[in-house]
């Protein structure tokens, strides 16, 4: 089995990215060992979604910021 960290979701997320497409072909050497990501993983991206959020100051920003 694979586990992915937060770093590796992070790559998953940029589109167009050299370091994701190589990610993304390791992933599909390995995909029959099954691949997961951790609770902790989820946790930190949610802070950080939350952490992004409470920053801003305006409804355009609000509105951007839960558009990404």
């Amino acid at each position: 089995m694979v586990i992915l960290d937060t770093a590796h979701l992070s790559l998953l997320e940029h589109s167009g990215s050299l370091d994701r497409h190589r990610l993304l072909r390791k992933l599909t050497a390995v995909a029959g060992q099954g691949i997961a990501a951790t609770i902790v993983s989820f946790e930190e991206q949610i802070r950080g979604r939350l952490a992004y959020l409470a920053r801003t100051r305006t409804m355009p920003q609000q509105i951007e910021a839960y558009r990404r």
